[in-house]
């Protein structure tokens, strides 16, 4: 018994953990739908050890339908572990692939503060404007429109931080009108047709992301794609890797 209490005291301990690790980014600002999520997840799976006892006693789970639901309980959460490793395992594979010879480079915007660039997003010109300060001659292409509360386009903004950083203005291409992977990638093909460029690119973006983004690249019709990643930061990454299920779940889903 003893055993059995200092593992449900550990496992407390754990899911308020977790819990506070999905409520963090909201002091910081940041709620979507991994640490709405995560928060959910984690207060149920903490009420559910703290009242073990009494969940356990219930009369029910000693009837034939308590007894089916728990069964199918178990297959469900034996399920939904083995899906969640897979997406992982997928989504670490795709962090980071840089081509053996260097192609387009397009920047997936993601939020602009005023006519600044977030963060977040700044990170992911710093992994682009280093690897295109390596490679002479590549092409950028900054992809990214206007969004509530921003000022300009994402890709204006993250074409005037690559110049302020020493990049070439002619070696950037702006992409402004989309407001989703799906149009970042869907417009920017559309503009390197259009240039007499070919289809093969190496996506930046956080890492946790790549696998989903090299996924609608294809449907997009390109035909080599590689990846290079930003920096995230340790305490957000469970909040977007969260969400990042949920977005390949729909994505599975509706395609």
């Amino acid at each position: 018994m003893k055993i059995l209490t200092i593992a449900k005291f550990l496992l407390a301990a754990a899911e308020a953990f977790m819990l506070a690790v999905f409520i963090l980014p909201i002091t910081r600002g940041i709620l979507n739908a991994g640490n709405a999520f995560g928060i959910l997840l984690c207060t149920a799976a903490l009420a559910c050890t703290i009242g073990w006892g009494k969940l356990r006693s219930l009369p029910f789970w000693h009837t034939c339908a308590g007894k089916i639901i728990l069964c199918c309980g178990v297959v469900l959460i034996i399920i939904a572990v083995a899906y969640a490793v897979f997406l992982s395992v997928m989504m670490i594979n795709a962090y980071d692939s840089r081509p053996e010879k260097p192609n387009v480079v397009v920047v997936l915007g993601c939020g602009v503060k005023g006519t600044r660039p977030t963060q977040m997003l700044t990170y992911r010109l710093d992994a682009a404007y280093d690897y295109l300060i390596e490679n002479d001659g590549v092409m950028c292409v900054v992809s990214g429109g206007q969004g509530k509360g921003e000022d300009i386009s994402e890709a204006e903004a993250m074409k005037r931080y690559l110049i302020e950083k020493g990049l070439p203005e002619e070696r950037i291409i702006t992409e402004d009108r989309s407001t989703s992977t799906e149009e970042n990638l869907s417009y920017t093909a559309e503009i390197l047709k259009e240039k007499g460029l070919p289809l093969d690119i190496t996506i930046v973006s956080d890492g946790y992301h790549q696998y989903r983004a090299s996924l609608i690249a294809r449907d997009c019709g390109y035909e080599n794609v590689y990846s290079i990643s930003g920096f995230t930061k340790l305490y957000l990454l469970p909040t977007y890797w969260l969400r990042e299920w949920l977005a390949l779940t729909a994505y599975y889903i509706i395609g």
